[in-house]
């Protein structure tokens, strides 16, 4: 990954063509099996695997089309609508570029269940924390919020389902990785959903706040196989959000919600010292420590 203070900082809003080509040229249809094995549908050189090497899969169960993202642990999982699709060949060799893979998208399936209890939080299909944001957020929250934030593209998988949901969400998403954003759009259907800022997100929110602008939705979705990203948890960060995270309107207090899971409770303690303000509500279940500030 780049170093986030030597990237010019790249916005791709809601309303520019997507950054990767959703279509190939001398495509290949082919229907896939979902009692076979996953198919690799981009191998590329990644410094955040220990073996060197991320894998973009298909996997097939349940008569869904589930993508995910394979490090040296399958992770951001996402599933789609439609199990039939067109694909370029997959590539057998690592590609160098990564942008040398064939693009296959899909059409992002953000179906919430009825019940937030009843999303398992260990799930070996989908990504459960994800799912029990969104609904929390469109449904339990009813989507009140004005303004929001997501740190960490990942797949679009989060920021992808609050948009669905949430139309009227004026919704920025922040990553320091542009490859991130080629990967979204090229394999699940990411097609800038939400506005995009590949740059440094501790000068984002540091910007935004000088600006006095306000955010009343502020979620940090960077974890890693070791843990939440350092970069994630820096004081000066949190002391931006801290400033940016004002209630745009008068209905209900403000929400910040950070993806630490059991190994970075660690982190708490940052959060609580800095972004947490008094009499705030806090939560957690297991993966999401949340604060409803007043």
């Amino acid at each position: 990954m780049p170093s986030s203070e030597s990237l010019t900082q790249q916005i791709f809003t809601n309303r520019e063509p997507a950054s990767a080509p959703l279509t190939t040229s001398d495509n290949m249809p082919f229907k896939f099996a979902f009692k076979t094995a996953a198919t690799v549908l981009c191998l590329i050189r990644s410094e955040h695997a220990n073996n060197g090497l991320m894998s973009i899969r298909r996997v097939g169960r349940d008569g869904l089309d589930v993508r995910e993202v394979v490090l040296d642990w399958p992770t951001n999982r996402m599933p789609c609508l439609t199990s039939d699709v067109l694909c370029g060949e997959p590539s057998a060799t690592v590609a160098t570029p990564m942008h040398d893979c064939p693009s296959c998208p899909c059409t992002p399936d953000y179906t919430l269940p009825d019940m937030a209890s009843s999303i398992p939080m260990q799930s070996n299909v989908l990504s459960p924390y994800v799912q029990k944001m969104c609904r929390w957020i469109a449904k339990g929250e009813q989507c009140r919020f004005k303004r929001g934030v997501v740190v960490g593209l990942g797949t679009g998988y989060l920021s992808g389902c609050l948009a669905h949901h949430c139309p009227n969400l004026e919704l920025t998403t922040l990553d320091v990785d542009p490859d991130v954003l080629w990967v979204a759009n090229a394999f699940f259907g990411w097609a800038n959903r939400s506005t995009v800022v590949v740059g440094s997100t501790e000068r984002w929110f540091r910007r935004a706040a000088d600006k006095a602008e306000t955010y009343d939705l502020v979620l940090v979705d960077c974890y890693t196989k070791h843990g939440l990203a350092p970069g994630c948890q820096q004081p000066m960060l949190l002391a931006s959000i801290r400033r940016v995270l004002r209630p745009t309107h008068p209905h209900g207090p403000t929400l910040f919600g950070v993806n630490i899971f059991g190994k970075s409770m660690a982190a708490r303690g940052n959060f609580s010292s800095i972004v947490k303000r008094p009499g705030a509500v806090e939560t957690y279940d297991g993966q999401w420590l949340s604060y409803h500030n007043p």
